[in-house]
């Protein structure tokens, strides 16, 4: 008797786990639906993206940049004279 009682025990925790991957996968259905919406009113990626050479030259110029303020400022603790 007792292993009958202990096998329909082992049967609902399975049935109850089952319902419970069923209905939560039922909910994660409609998200990953809903996702494809967003990116296919997206722009194309050429619009986003500019000339190898104006990048290169753009970040020449924040280097020098970089370096002509790093160069005229001497740093915490030090007086100019």
């Amino acid at each position: 008797m007792r292993a009958a009682t202990r096998e329909r025990i082992i049967r609902m925790r399975i049935s109850i786990t089952v319902l419970v991957l069923v209905i939560s996968i039922g909910f994660l259905v409609p998200k990953a639906a809903a996702q494809s919406d967003k990116y296919s009113k997206m722009a194309p990626v050429d619009q986003y993206l500019m000339e190898r050479n104006a990048e290169i030259s753009a970040g020449a110029e924040r280097r020098s940049r970089f370096h002509i303020q790093r160069r005229d400022d001497p740093g915490p603790g030090t007086a100019r004279l």
